[in-house]
Formats: C-alpha cells, structure tokens, sequence
C-alpha cells in the first residue's frame, strides 16, 4: 500500500511540471503572435499574390513552353536512315541502305519559327494580362477587407453608444425624470 501511494505521489511530483507548462504555452504562442504580426499593406499584397498566384505561374510556364517551342521550330528535320533486307538465303538476299535527308522548300523552316514566335509574344501577352487582372484582384480584395474591418470597428463602437444610451435612460428612469416608455424606446 505504501508502494502504490509512494509511485502515486512520484508521479503526481513528476507531471506537475509539465501540466503547468502545458497550459502557459498556449498563452505565450498567442501572446508572441499578438507581437509579431504586422499590418499588411496592399503593396505587400500585390507583391506576395505576384509571386504565389498559381494562374501567373501557369502563364510564365506556358511562356517558357513557347520559348522551347521556337527553338524546335528552327532545327532542321531529321534524316532518315533505312535497311531493307529481303530473302532469308544466302546468294538470293538483298540487302538496300536508304539515307532520307529532307529539305524544306518555300520557306517552311521560317515560316514555322515566325509562327512559333508569334505563339511566344502571345504567351508574354497573356503573361502581362493575367498579371494585371491578378493585381486588380487583389488591390479590389484588399480594400474590401479594409472596408469590412472599418464596418465592423463602426458597428462595435454603435453598439456601444447604444448600451449607454440603454443605461442613460434606465437611470433617468430611476431619477422620474423620464417615462418607462423612453428606456423602452432606448432597448429597441
């Protein structure tokens, strides 16, 4: 019996600490969170949705999609190399070696490099496209969410005023200056 009290008081000795230290870290995370944090300006949110939107990153990878694209518009095709080998004896086989180099003629080759780097200045104007939409996005969310801080401090501070207003009544009410009727009217 005196063993079990014994481990029972060295465990209660030992996890004391760390129930205490259990509970003071959620205070000190929120409290460090509380003094770290820093007002976002919508410079900082343009910045950041520049670097991170996933539709910027598409159109620069499609950019550089096109950029490889006109690098194979301007090599040349290449040649075919064949070996045709008919009949399985010895004195009747044949063997034929065939080389096929094309050629393009009519400014084929030049025509598919001015296509080519047609398709990149598109992919760079969609680039610039997407990354004006992304900006305008961004600065319309940004003061949105100032607008709706700013509604929110204002209803706070209204019904502040209205409780007070609430409690002004109640007390000209109890002073019989004021009829019941007023601190009514001041609830609604």
């Amino acid at each position: 019996m005196k063993r079990a009290i014994l481990s029972l008081a060295i465990a209660g000795a030992v996890c004391t600490p760390i129930l205490a230290q259990a509970q003071l870290r959620p205070a000190i995370t929120a409290e460090s969170q509380q003094n770290t944090t820093t007002a976002l300006t919508v410079d900082a949110a343009v910045e950041r949705a520049m670097r991170v939107h996933p539709e910027i990153r598409a159109a620069l990878n499609e950019m550089a999609a096109q950029a490889g694209a006109v690098k194979q518009a301007g090599a040349f095709p290449n040649p075919e190399l064949e070996l045709l080998r008919e009949g399985f004896d010895e004195p009747g086989r044949t063997s034929t070696v065939q080389l096929n180099i094309p050629l393009e003629l009519g400014g084929k080759r030049s025509a598919r490099i001015r296509a080519a780097e047609r398709e990149q200045h598109v992919a760079s104007q969609d680039v610039s496209a997407v990354r004006a939409r992304v900006r305008g996005e961004t600065i319309a969310a940004f003061y949105e969410v100032v607008a709706a801080i700013e509604r929110s401090r204002l209803a706070g501070e209204i019904a502040s005023i209205a409780v007070k207003a609430t409690d002004v009544a109640a007390k000209r009410v109890l002073a019989g200056k004021v009829s019941p009727v007023e601190e009514t009217r001041a609830k609604v």
